[in-house]
């Protein structure tokens, strides 16, 4: 959860916390790592909405704009990186005008 952080020209943003895109099965390397990850992440979206609404924090839903890797099905792979960061700028401009 970001409480505050300094941005150009000193204007501020203030309470955002975001959630990362549903875990799917993992692939791979990384299976038995992350075994079961996507059950036990079930939910975790809602819940840091939640909190994010408990703490008057703006929430944003990564979800919403990418999923997790076609790879390992855990993490973002290069594009997604791309798109949850033009996501998060445009919903950070809007915020700040």
């Amino acid at each position: 959860m970001i409480r505050t952080s300094q941005v150009a020209m000193d204007l501020r943003v203030s309470n955002r916390e975001s959630n990362p895109p549903p875990i799917q099965k993992a692939k791979g390397k990384i299976t038995l790592k992350f075994e079961g990850a996507e059950t036990k992440a079930a939910g975790l979206a809602e819940a840091i909405k939640q909190m994010a609404e408990e703490n008057s924090c703006h929430f944003f839903d990564a979800g919403s704009v990418t999923s997790t890797s076609r790879v390992d099905g855990v993490h973002l792979d290069e594009d997604q990186h791309a798109v949850l960061g033009r996501a998060l700028t445009e919903e950070i401009g809007r915020l700040l005008s």
